[in-house]
């Protein structure tokens, strides 16, 4: 047993050991909202809005990041290959190449069919048993070696990811309706544990079937809770969320 944590927090191991508790601790938190189960003090809604939040300003910027990767590497190729043409539309056009070769790699992968929590999970997990099986069976190798260990972990465990998830895509099936005023009108049900000014989600039956999951906003105080039925009100863009109201308020006392 202490073969195996020494194993897996040692270089390189430790870096996807890290990823996976993250994962776990991740999933974790799904399973506690997906049960229902109010057993921690603290605001937990609060916690998983925070870290949405936290995770789409990450991806932002590492969006941005590598769009400027790109755009660069995408000039720097036009320049020598297209000089003849022009430096503009040189860079032009390595920069269409990169970002078209960039999304064919993630359609590959799986990203857009499934959620990109589930594919870089499995990611991870792949990643993190190629490494530590590679390391174990290396005798003391050294820095470069370990290097190319991690990097190509990571490849294998893209590869094996996006083999692993294409069962899936039939389970996840995205609908959108025309415009968000087409769902203002319609009966919602609450999918989070409270619903106030600043927090909540529902899901709302799509027209072609399936369900779409929505974010909503009401005024405090109110009576929603986790499987409360409520109307959607009005579209708020400012908030970029439904406004919605009760079902029992609506009906009134006795409905």
């Amino acid at each position: 047993m202490n073969d195996f944590f020494t194993a897996t927090l040692a270089y390189p191991t430790v870096f996807y050991s890290i990823l996976l508790v993250v994962a776990l601790i991740y999933w974790l938190f799904v399973l506690v909202g997906a049960l229902g189960l109010d057993i921690l003090d603290f605001d937990a809604d609060g916690l998983a809005e925070g870290a949405a939040e936290g995770a789409a300003e990450g991806a932002a910027e590492g969006l941005a990041e590598g769009a400027a990767e790109g755009l660069a590497e995408g000039a720097a190729e036009g320049l020598a290959e297209g000089a003849a043409e022009g430096a503009a539309e040189g860079a032009s056009e390595g920069a269409v190449e990169g970002a078209a070769g960039g999304l064919s790699v993630l359609t590959l992968l799986g990203v857009g069919r499934v959620p990109v929590t589930v594919l870089f999970s499995l990611l991870i997990v792949f990643a993190w048993v190629i490494c530590y099986l590679v390391m174990s069976a290396l005798d003391e190798p050294g820095v470069v070696i370990s290097g190319a260990v991690f990097v190509g972990a990571f490849v294998a465990g893209s590869v094996l990811a996006s083999v692993a998830v294409r069962p899936l895509f039939p389970l996840f099936r995205f609908h959108a309706a025309a415009t968000n005023r087409d769902l203002v009108g319609k009966v919602c049900t609450v999918t989070t544990g409270r619903v106030d000014e600043r927090f909540g989600q529902a899901s709302v039956a799509a027209d072609g079937g399936g369900e779409h999951i929505i974010q909503v906003r009401a005024e405090s105080p109110n009576a929603l809770r986790r499987d409360s039925q409520a109307v959607i009100l009005s579209y708020d863009d400012e908030r970029e969320a439904f406004v919605i109201e009760g079902m029992d308020n609506l009906l009134g006392p006795g409905r």
